[in-house]
């Protein structure tokens, strides 16, 4: 293997991009997919052997796709296609781009052994690992499948990398471990208690302690990254604000005003999807190793205000309508983290005002639902 910074990036799980086996963006949840793409001797990142693996529900992704643009890689056979860099510009550097996917032979996140030869195959340096179900109401309706895909998930990504000889592993889990806390918790710390409520939350709690265990018991270099809620253009309408920006799209299809919604007085802590992927990637260089890291923007936004802002911008007037179905079984009131120990060891700070992010989510949908109509 190479020395520096490194001999690759593998890009594991959930993350947003375009094209696939649906339409436009999606957003990876459940591990029934892969896609891998390969690249060698990218140069503006001075990495070699970048693979991206992905695995994705019906075709949602972002995370993905904004990493490919930072490392210039070219996702070919998209349904809707984006070039990040032209592959004549790859060739022109040296890279070396192919891509795989499980109606090919890529293998299922479950599939330990046939992951662990791929693993071989690829020789990663880093693991970034993000597959898993990631819809919070779904894990309510089936919180095994929720288990197994996101704890049994990370144990075979975590044993594989292992028996490959990968040298850092960056497990992504989520804000939701931290359940329910006081206003006396706030700004939320990585030394704040873990009290999941819902079964997704539980599920990514058990997945951190599996990454604590590789890194205190094998000796790996694991290290974990909790995200607060990111958003962006391709997000999936299972996500709050895409789910507003999605109604507010059909809206000005249809005419009508009225844009259904949830709790409006939960407050959330919002990164652009964008500035998340810088994070992860910094971690990947600077991280240490057995550490925990907030990924967040440090304030609080009421769904109400995004709803808000998100309306303020639709091409003619809405206005919101309190739907009781729309509520989780449990909701949490609000949750804001502190970043300053993922900006004291990497630099990393959010650079896309919320504004913006919200602009370009809303684009997206409006694209969108000219090639996905709504159902009747």
């Amino acid at each position: 293997m190479g020395q520096g910074r490194g001999k690759g990036v593998q890009w594991v799980g959930q993350g947003w991009g375009r094209g696939g086996t649906g339409s436009g963006f999606w957003w990876f949840q459940f591990g029934l997919t892969n896609r891998l793409i390969l690249a060698e001797s990218v140069k503006s990142m001075d990495l070699r052997n970048i693979a991206i693996i992905a695995h994705v529900d019906h075709g949602k992704t972002t995370l993905v796709d904004c990493l490919l643009k930072q490392t210039g890689i070219f996702r070919e056979n998209q349904q809707v296609q984006e070039r990040a860099m032209d592959s004549n510009d790859l060739e022109d550097n040296g890279d070396e781009v192919s891509g795989t996917d499980i109606s090919s032979g890529g293998p299922d996140l479950l599939d330990l052994k046939s992951f662990t030869e791929l693993f071989k195959r690829i020789d990663p340096e880093v693991v970034f690992h993000l597959a898993g179900q990631a819809d919070v109401a779904a894990s309510w309706k089936d919180p095994y499948k929720t288990f197994k895909s996101n704890v049994e998930g990370t144990i075979n990504v975590l044993t594989a990398a292992r028996e490959s000889n990968v040298q850092k592993i960056i497990t992504i889990t989520s804000a939701d471990v931290y359940g329910s806390v006081t206003s006396q918790d706030l700004p939320i710390t990585e030394e704040t208690a873990l009290k999941p409520v819902s079964p997704y939350a539980a599920s990514k709690a058990a997945a951190e302690l599996f990454s604590l265990q590789a890194h205190d018991g094998y000796g790996q270099y694991v290290i974990r990254a909790r995200a607060f809620n990111h958003i962006g253009p391709g997000q999936s309408k299972n996500f709050v604000s895409a789910a507003i920006a999605c109604r507010v799209a059909e809206n000005e299809l249809s005419g009508e005003e009225v844009v259904k919604i949830g709790n409006l007085e939960a407050k959330r802590d919002f990164t652009d999807v964008r500035d998340v992927v810088a994070a992860y990637r910094l971690l990947s260089l600077s991280g240490e190793n057995g550490e925990v890291y907030n990924v967040c923007s440090g304030s609080s936004v009421s769904v109400q205000e995004i709803a808000e802002r998100i309306i303020g911008m639709a091409r003619h007037e809405m206005k919101l309508e309190v739907d009781e179905e729309l509520f989780r079984p449990v909701e949490i009131s609000e949750l804001f983290g502190d970043s300053s120990k993922l900006t004291e060891t990497t630099q990393w700070a959010p650079v896309y005002p919320l504004e913006d992010t919200l602009r370009d989510l809303l684009e997206y949908w409006r694209a969108q639902v000219l090639i996905e109509p709504k159902a009747e």
